[in-house]
């Protein structure tokens, strides 16, 4: 749950916000039903990169994007939006 102080527009785009990408974010593989897969730091990767290649190698049916120092979930990645078009 996020509760800001004003009313806010939702994010809605393929890609993760520019705020994001200074984070240490951690991406975390579930299948339905949330048996945890695979839990992953992106470090210096390119997060598309490192978010399709989670999904190719788990085959999970989301993932869950995390900050990886404070724990708290940012959001769920359900249909590998961020992974498409990525080489």
């Amino acid at each position: 749950m996020f509760i800001h102080a004003r009313e806010c527009a939702r994010y809605d785009a393929p890609e993760l916000p520019p705020d994001f990408r200074s984070l240490p974010l951690v991406f975390e593989a579930y299948r339905a039903g949330g048996e945890l897969l695979a839990r992953e730091r992106v470090g210096t990767r390119a997060s598309e990169e490192a978010l399709a290649a989670l999904f190719e190698r788990s085959a999970a049916d989301y993932v869950h994007i995390r900050n990886g120092e404070a724990g708290c979930s940012f959001a769920t990645n359900n249909s590998g939006l961020l992974a498409q078009g990525v080489n």
